[in-house]
C-alpha cells in the first residue's frame, strides 16, 4: 500500500467526521471532479477545498494551464504536511509548483465574492452539522466568478441510507443535510453524473452560478 492510502486509513480513523472516506479517491472519481474545468476560459483562479492527500490535486495539475492559479486548502495539519512533500518532491507536481498555493486553514476564511473561477470541493458535508453544510455550499457559490462552476461529490445511496439507519438525530441531520442541499441545487444549474468505477461508487456534481 502506497503512503498516500496509508496516511488516509489512518486519518479515517483517527479524524472520520473531517477525513470522511476511508480510501482517497480513485481516479476515475478525480478526473471526472476536474474535468468540469475544461469548460471555463483561462486565465482561471481554482480552489480545491479538502485536498487530503491529493488524488483529485492531480487531476487538476494536469489540466492547469500556464496562467492558471491553484490554491489548496486543506485544515487537517497531518494532509497539509503530505502536500507539502507532494510539492516539493514529486517531480510533476513540482513542474507547476509556482502556480500551486498550499494554505492550512479553514477554507471559510477564503470565501469572498468572485473570488474563484472553478471550485472543487473534496469535504465530506454528509459528516458535518447542517448549519456548517448550509454554509458552505452558500460560500462556495457566492465565491464563484459569473461563469465559474463548483464540483462535489457524494457517495451513492449514502444520505438515503443514512436518513433510515442510526440514531434520531442523525437521521434528523441526514434529512436536514438532503433539504439544504436540495434547495442549494434547485436554485442553479445543475448536474450530476455517477462514477461506478470508484470505491464506494459515487455521483460527481456539477454546479454554475
Amino acid at each position: 500500500m502506497d503512503s498516500s492510502k496509508t496516511l488516509f486509513i489512518r486519518e479515517f480513523f483517527q479524524t472520520f467526521t473531517t477525513t470522511g472516506a476511508i480510501l482517497p479517491s480513485g481516479r476515475h472519481l478525480a478526473r471526472g471532479l476536474a474535468a468540469p474545468i475544461r469548460d471555463i476560459q483561462g486565465p482561471r483562479r481554482i480552489l480545491e477545498a479538502g485536498p487530503g492527500t491529493g488524488a483529485v490535486t492531480n487531476a487538476l495539475i494536469r489540466e492547469l494551464q500556464p496562467e492558471d492559479e491553484l490554491t489548496l486548502c486543506e485544515i487537517n495539519p497531518s494532509f497539509a504536511d503530505h502536500l507539502t512533500n507532494r510539492l516539493n518532491q514529486d517531480m510533476f507536481w513540482s513542474s507547476r509548483r509556482h502556480q500551486i498555493r498550499l494554505v492550512q486553514k479553514d477554507v471559510r476564511e477564503l470565501f469572498e465574492e468572485g473570488r474563484f473561477d472553478f471550485i472543487v470541493s473534496g469535504l465530506p458535508l454528509n459528516n458535518f452539522p447542517s448549519p456548517l453544510v448550509s454554509e458552505l455550499v452558500k460560500g462556495f457559490i457566492e465565491s464563484l466568478s459569473p461563469e465559474g462552476s463548483h464540483t462535489f461529490f457524494e457517495y451513492i445511496w449514502i444520505r438515503e441510507i443514512r436518513q433510515h439507519l442510526g440514531k434520531q438525530s442523525d437521521r434528523e441531520r441526514m434529512k436536514n443535510i438532503s433539504q439544504i442541499v436540495d434547495q442549494h441545487l434547485s436554485e442553479h444549474h445543475w448536474s450530476r453524473r455517477p462514477i461506478f468505477a470508484n470505491v464506494p461508487p459515487a455521483w460527481v456534481y456539477t454546479v454554475r452560478v
